[in-house]
């Protein structure tokens, strides 16, 4: 059975009106076949709407892991795509390990802070002091495994700022070796016992220590030596493979802003 002109623009016309309600949704309609439409969001979710033959609508939600799920079109409008859409949308972030990590993150995350997803990952910022913190989230799929993937990063926190998290992110480790880190490694050093000295880069004036970077297994500390009155400052980097729990803690033991 082909589709007629009008059942083609009565779809299109449904299709326009669900795109208008739907701001954050990119709409890719295809009317040259069957018709149909694929709506995509920047967290991830792709949202396909099929007529078939005899008129009826389906829709068709693909969750994190790649399975589907269908349902018919109950109320074929654009008020009803829209429904339709949001619930597919739910059903997705009900099984996305990424939303339940920022879920989580959000809990312990300090007022003030952006939220921003953008090409399927979801970026979080907020001040420390006069530094910043920087939290990304995406998605690693093995198979019909996905899990959430995590980089945590804090730039430009004085030393006071950063000894909690250090401490936290280091905890359980044994001790390390930082010998020749330079003086203003030492209050971390101290606190976090476990870091172990990795790289070293000296002042070529002075030959003192300009910047220390330390490790601990995907703990990554770099210590840049304070000039001209200014005082040291300390970025840190952390990544999934410490546990998602662990980088949950490491959130809790950050500074307010």
């Amino acid at each position: 059975m082909s589709f007629t002109a009008t059942r083609r623009d009565m779809f299109a016309e449904m299709v326009t009106g669900a795109a208008k309600l739907l701001p954050d949704w990119k709409t890719y309609p295809d009317l040259d076949g069957d018709p149909a439409a694929l709506f995509s969001d920047e967290i991830g979710r792709d949202v396909d709407i099929r007529m078939e033959p005899g008129g009826s609508m389906t829709v068709t939600n693909w969750l994190p892991d790649g399975t589907q799920q269908q349902e018919p079109v109950r109320d074929p409008s654009p008020d009803g795509l829209v429904a339709a859409i949001h619930r597919a949308a739910k059903a997705y972030d009900d099984a996305d390990p990424a939303r339940a990590f920022l879920n989580q993150a959000l809990a312990v995350v300090a007022e003030p802070r952006t939220v921003e997803w953008s090409h399927r990952s979801v970026r979080v910022e907020w001040q420390i002091g006069s530094g910043y913190a920087s939290l990304s989230i995406g998605r690693a799929a093995n198979g019909q495994h996905v899990r959430a993937l995590v980089h945590l990063n804090f730039r430009n926190l004085l030393v006071e700022n950063a000894t909690p998290i250090v401490v936290t992110a280091t905890a359980d480790y044994p001790t390390g070796e930082a010998e020749g880190a330079g003086r203003a490694a030492q209050p971390l050093i101290k606190a976090a016992p476990a870091l172990w000295l990795s790289n070293v880069l000296e002042d070529e004036e002075t030959g003192g220590v300009d910047r220390a970077e330390l490790t601990v297994d995907d703990v990554h500390v770099t210590v840049i030596t304070g000039r001209h009155g200014r005082p040291a400052t300390v970025d840190v980097d952390v990544t999934t493979w410490v546990g998602l729990d662990r980088i949950v803690t490491i959130l809790a033991a950050a500074p307010r802003p």
